[in-house]
């Protein structure tokens, strides 16, 4: 259902349906994906980032009972898409190592894509003056530890993954 845009706060919920999407994708998807990790810290990480997905979906859907708007105004197909092919990528990664290199850079193409949802949310809370609102977002998008999560991840799986494809002579 497309929505017209008259004002800011029409905006403001439809960025908020948006995240409601993103994170109902993620909350269904990254259960899945937590199958293609081989090494334990990469299957936490995605792990973690399932739990976050539940709980920020939650969060959102409450903010938007308070705004009276519909969570499903917009049904993002972006990090559908993302989460999909990330999906099917995996699948045709046969070594280990390489799989959780592939993991860690599709967590974080969709983890950027999140955060920038949630910035232009914050922005649209303070301009409307919705204090509550900005707080409460704020304070999920500070929770993108795993981020950091995955930047200490990545030079490890990354030098797993190099070790993987170098010719042994090297």
């Amino acid at each position: 259902m497309l929505t017209t845009i008259f004002d800011l706060t029409t905006l403001y919920n439809h960025q908020l349906s948006q995240i409601y999407s993103i994170e109902a994708q993620a909350s269904e998807a990254l259960p899945r994906l937590t199958i293609s990790a081989s090494f334990f810290e990469v299957w936490r990480v995605v792990e973690g980032h399932a739990a976050r997905a539940v709980k920020h979906k939650e969060r959102t859907e409450a903010i938007l009972r308070c705004h009276r708007a519909s969570q499903t105004t917009h049904a993002d197909q972006v990090a559908g898409e993302l989460l999909h092919k990330a999906e099917i990528f995996l699948t045709s990664v046969g070594d280990p190592d390489l799989r959780d290199a592939a993991l860690v850079a599709s967590l974080r193409t969709i983890g950027h894509y999140k955060v920038a949802a949630y910035i232009t949310a914050v922005a649209y809370a303070k301009a409307l003056s919705f204090e509550i609102d900005r707080r409460i977002l704020q304070a999920l998008l500070a929770e993108r530890q795993a981020d950091c999560e995955l930047e200490s991840l990545e030079g490890e799986t990354n030098h797993l993954a190099l070790l993987v494809s170098t010719p042994a002579y090297l």
